[in-house]
């Protein structure tokens, strides 16, 4: 069995020597140290170690200048062409308080801290619209002319309505009315300019189980001028207790006894 042995290796082994003799030997030449190696040039390399691979993929900055950042332009800043500041007149009769004047009216009434005003102007006119002008156009004309025709002073849960004479033509200065409820007829004295007038108005009550009671009330007056006042617990804000309205209801009388002609 080993003679036979011997005798099958020994081809093998010179199969292999004639092999080697044939074959050239391979020159491994190692690139300079001063030298890039260039990666379009570079033809890849089989079977490389991984440090290799990650060297031919990784580009070189080859630049010595530092790369410039953008920076963001500065945002402009904005300088108001003029200023105003707008002055509320402060109350010769009631201390302390504020006063609303009309130029085109010739009035001016006082009010306190914490009042709302409610202002309105044309918004409709009666008739044909004048040739040769816009709806718009139109109005803006009147407006003009017939200024503030409406003022609401709102003071807590009640109010106090200014109107202009004639103002029904162009704009409806707020609305009064009624539904259901029982309607008890009253009036009572007030001072409005330095002169006594009456002043007629409604109590409002609701009735729940048996019981009516009372929840709002409001009057009208008109003096010599055609000037309409009104005033009373605000219905907007129905159905709030009428005690909060009785506790406001001598300022709005102050209020009203405060407006006075002016030229």
């Amino acid at each position: 069995m080993k003679s036979n042995f011997y005798i099958s290796i020994i081809p093998l082994l010179a199969g292999t020597l004639i092999l080697s003799s044939c074959s050239p030997s391979p020159q491994l030449t190692a690139p300079a140290m001063s030298e890039t190696p260039s990666v379009l040039g570079t033809q890849p390399i089989l079977n490389a170690p991984p440090a290799a691979k990650q060297q031919l993929a990784s580009p070189t900055l080859t630049s010595t200048e530092a790369p410039q950042i953008p920076v963001a332009p500065k945002t402009p800043s904005l300088t108001p062409l003029s200023t105003f500041t707008v002055t509320i007149p402060t109350s010769s009769i009631v201390d302390g308080w504020l006063v609303y004047k009309n130029p085109i009216y010739n009035y001016e009434f006082s009010y306190p801290l914490g009042t709302t005003l409610k202002i309105s102007s044309v918004d409709g006119f009666p008739g044909e619209l004048p040739a040769g002008v816009t709806f718009d156009e139109y109005l803006l004309q009147l407006q003009d002319k017939y200024g503030d025709l409406c003022v609401i002073a709102t003071y807590g849960e009640g109010f106090l309505l200014v109107q202009a004479p004639n103002a029904w033509d162009y704009v409806l200065c707020g609305g009064f009315g009624v539904g259901d409820e029982l309607i008890v007829e009253k009036s009572e004295q007030v001072s409005i300019n330095g002169n006594t007038y009456s002043a007629r108005g409604w109590e409002l009550y609701k009735q729940e189980g048996d019981k009516k009671i009372l929840y709002s009330e409001f009057f009208f007056i008109d003096i010599e001028d055609g000037t309409h006042f009104a005033y009373g617990s605000n219905l907007e804000r129905a159905p709030a207790k009428f005690e909060d309205y009785l506790a406001v209801k001598e300022t709005l009388l102050q209020m009203l006894e405060s407006y006075r002609t002016v030229k």
